[in-house]
């Protein structure tokens, strides 16, 4: 099957805000979109990003958080949003195997969305920055998860949408390096290719990973090889995390139960 790698097409376009469309003509543009892809006819003001309670684990956040959810992976069967993922993540990802996921209505949704970002990118930013804009003019700080289901490098794609004081922007990634704002706070992701070392070598370096691990909700180890694990199922808002940490998240969908040596699931033990 060969997909379209998003995030290469997207960065090689290097768009900015002067180069973007008027908001009224991408509001159209995306209107007349969802209306071809099977949608009621609307004035184009359909959002792109979920508000807080869209999302059971974002709407735990301390902070609204607002966050872009689009077909992980090449799930989409024509784009891949995940230039990164390996084979075990890919099998076993909980935004396409659990909760609203597996639900037809949520899928057609993220899948329009991301064909939007695919066709119409310009129109698709030109949205996307006013969205930002406008919970950034509030006055309040707000969180912002753009890689709900991807793993796209927004700082190189529209860097300016972390310009405003109030944004407290935060994903998961698996590209092996990501240099953001301040403000955008990235957690790498664990994966089956990886190592103790590996593991450890982030930690050393002060940032954070990602580990799921093959047991019941809430009831992680306190410490992986030495490090502590904090729950990450407790809320979604990665943005405050003390740097040094494992962020342990329980196995889920079709993740639950493949806790071996080498793979992308962890075997752990109830904390004590």
């Amino acid at each position: 099957m060969r997909t379209t790698n998003v995030n290469r097409m997207l960065e090689s376009l290097g768009l900015t805000l002067e180069t973007l469309p008027t908001l009224a003509a991408a509001r159209k543009v995306w209107a007349d979109f969802r209306l071809a892809n099977g949608f009621a006819a609307s004035d184009g003001k359909t959002g792109l990003l979920a508000p807080p309670k869209a999302n059971a684990k974002i709407s735990k956040n301390e902070v609204r958080t607002w966050g872009l959810t689009l077909v992980p992976s090449d799930l989409s069967k024509k784009w891949n949003v995940c230039t990164w993922a390996t084979q075990q993540c890919r099998k076993a990802c909980v935004m396409w195997t659990a909760g609203r996921g597996i639900m037809s209505n949520v899928r057609k949704g993220r899948l329009v969305r991301t064909a939007f970002l695919a066709q119409y990118p310009a129109e698709f930013l030109a949205i996307l920055t006013d969205e930002v804009r406008r919970r950034e003019a509030k006055g309040v700080p707000f969180g912002l998860r753009l890689n709900v289901a991807s793993d796209l490098r927004w700082e190189n794609i529209a860097p300016w949408l972390f310009e405003g004081s109030n944004v407290r922007a935060y994903d998961y990634t698996k590209a092996p390096v990501r240099t953001t704002p301040a403000n955008y706070k990235i957690t790498y992701s664990h994966s089956e290719r990886w190592s103790d070392s590996d593991i450890l070598a982030r930690i050393a370096a002060g940032q954070n990973v990602a580990m799921v691990f093959d047991v019941p909700k809430h009831e992680l180890p306190a410490t992986h090889l030495g490090v502590r694990v904090i729950d990450g199922d407790l809320s979604d808002y990665r943005y405050g995390d003390n740097e040094g940490v494992i962020v342990g998240l329980a196995a889920k969908g079709a993740a639950k139960g493949t806790g071996a040596s080498g793979t992308f699931v962890t075997i752990g033990r109830k904390a004590a």
